[in-house]
């Protein structure tokens, strides 16, 4: 797969679920970041080319809300090499709330490693 991302994504190293923003049912865990998309490690794969609405909880008093909500949509899946019963999902954020950039901002600077880096498969 040739890497077509404008933005390297930074790992995220504190644990984030990510749910869906409807029933509140998590669907993974958030790995890697950047401002226009993430990468989801979840128990079942997610057909790719499909929009959710998600929400982030965030774990700390200093942002300006207590969650993340916003639509993404499903670019990628694959099985993980190393734990078969993981997939690894790759998403585009299509749309947030006015004024909530700053919250994806906040995470990356909050729950995110100050490295960016891409993936050595691709």
């Amino acid at each position: 797969m040739n890497e077509r991302r404008r933005q390297k994504r930074r790992p995220v190293i504190y644990y984030l679920p990510v749910h869906d923003a409807a029933t509140l049912q998590m669907v993974g865990h958030l790995v890697d970041i950047s401002p226009t998309g993430f990468k989801l490690d979840s128990p079942r794969p997610l057909p790719v080319g499909r929009d959710y609405v998600f929400r982030v909880d965030l774990q700390d008093r200093s942002a300006s809300k207590p969650y993340l909500a916003f639509r993404a949509r499903s670019r990628w899946y694959r099985q993980d090499p190393l734990a078969p019963n993981v997939y690894n999902i790759g998403f585009e954020i299509v749309a947030l709330p006015p004024g909530d950039e700053q919250l994806i901002q906040h995470v990356m600077e909050k729950y995110a490693a100050t490295e960016e880096y891409s993936y050595p498969w691709k």
